[in-house]
């Protein structure tokens, strides 16, 4: 680019940020009369050329007191206009000095990131009211799990040493934190897509958002509101089939971010499962009576970014490795399968995890034995799921949550022979 031209096209745009700053500003402001706005469009464009000529000038200090100079004037208009205005708000005067320091950008750094910033800033500007209502509709226990959940991700994981330890050095502690935050995530997007649809939306909506984090819970959850509304047996065993057809499309999504190359041969098993349940579901759903009975209740997966679940999740993780590997060296496939078998009774994800970390570190050679061993786990794991419901619903609510779990466990074999 033309230097001359590319001075131009600086200046150009620290005006330019400046403007759609201002012209936010004041359409913010557009109720109030003429001259009783401290800063609208003209000083906001303003604002964003005094920081490219400032930059411009090739001076340190012309660009410090250009920025003094601002916060000066938006302190006094601030505190001038708080008589009549009664308005404690400082964003604008923060946007001020971000249109300023943009400005700055824009002439002696980086065009595109000073205005991506620029939007970024208008963005956040126009969406007062919505982040308003959302700051009012947030619980604690949300905000809490979302700061842990940064814990975890920005916190501990970068810190952790990424190189193999013990047996075969199979244990990366960096490898198997990241684990923990990939599952920990998926559950808080879980637990708050069931919090913002809403469980008014129906009881099998709320399901396949409740899949994503625990569809074990969701049985016991369906399973104890089944037992004490019993007229809505039917519907809630279609929503336990919901949370289940999508565990197997999230067992397949976890083994294919880990291992592409081996998710490959899981993929026709777990989708025509995930298939034959949903199918089967929504044919118990049209058949059940009271299909519009609605749920209002909450339905608890657990704390999605307790940190004690988060370590438990890595312990188990790291003893399911071991136990895999020590399986494999006495027994071979058949030890590996009996792990698979008994870890489903509880969870699906250490031995999805565990299996696909093996296999992507083994190669091709151990891609069959993993794929048994998680179609093994996610079978025995679907039946435990038809035991808990029955032993706490009872039996009257066996034959829709039977009839469900059948069509997984045959979808799950088809397609494992078809594979």
């Amino acid at each position: 680019m033309d230097p001359q031209f590319e001075s131009y096209a600086r200046i150009g745009l620290a005006l330019g940020i400046g403007l759609i700053v201002g012209i936010e500003r004041g359409w913010r402001a557009r109720e109030r009369p003429a001259g009783s706005r401290a800063a609208g469009i003209r000083t906001f464009t303003l604002i964003g050329l005094l920081g490219g000529v400032a930059a411009s000038m090739g001076s340190e200090i012309a660009i410090v007191a250009g920025f003094a100079g601002v916060a000066a004037l938006m302190v006094a208009a601030y505190v001038t206009g708080l008589p009549q205005t009664q308005d404690r708000s400082i964003t604008g005067e923060v946007a001020a000095l971000l249109t300023y320091g943009l400005g700055v950008l824009a002439v002696r750094g980086d065009m595109v990131l000073a205005a991506a910033a620029a939007v970024a800033l208008v963005a956040v500007l126009n969406l007062r009211e919505p982040i308003h209502e959302w700051i009012k509709g947030l619980e604690q226990s949300e905000l809490t799990a979302a700061l842990q959940l940064l814990v975890i991700s920005v916190v501990v994981l970068p810190v952790l040493p990424n190189r193999g330890f013990g047996p075969g050095s199979l244990l990366n502690p960096f490898e198997l934190w990241w684990i923990v935050v990939l599952i920990v995530g998926l559950t808080f997007i879980g637990q708050t897509a069931v919090r913002w649809l809403g469980a008014h939306r129906g009881i099998v909506v709320t399901a396949l958002a409740g899949g994503l984090a625990s569809s074990s819970a969701v049985a016991v959850s369906y399973a104890r509101l089944a037992k004490t509304t019993p007229e809505l047996g039917g519907v809630l065993a279609a929503g336990i089939g919901a949370a289940t057809a999508v565990k197997f499309i999230r067992t397949l999504v976890i083994a294919a971010i880990i291992y592409p190359a081996g998710a490959r041969p899981l993929a026709v098993a777990l989708l025509t499962a995930a298939a034959a349940t949903a199918l089967s579901a929504v044919a118990v759903a049209r058949r059940a009576r009271g299909t519009h009975g609605v749920h209002h209740g909450k339905i608890d997966m657990g704390a999605a970014g307790d940190l004690t679940t988060a370590m438990v999740f890595a312990a188990v993780l790291a003893v399911v490795t071991l136990l895999v590997h020590y399986a494999r060296g006495w027994f071979g496939d058949a030890g590996v399968y009996a792990v698979a078998a008994l870890s489903g009774l509880v969870d699906v994800d250490a031995v999805t995890v565990s299996m696909t970390r093996l296999a992507a570190a083994n190669g091709g050679s151990f891609v069959s034995a993993m794929s048994m061993a998680i179609v093994i786990a996610l079978a025995v794991n679907t039946m435990a799921k038809l035991v808990y419901a029955t032993a706490i619903a009872g039996r009257a609510f066996f034959p829709p949550v039977a009839g469900i779990a059948g069509s997984a466990l045959a979808g799950l074999a088809l397609g494992w022979a078809l594979s």
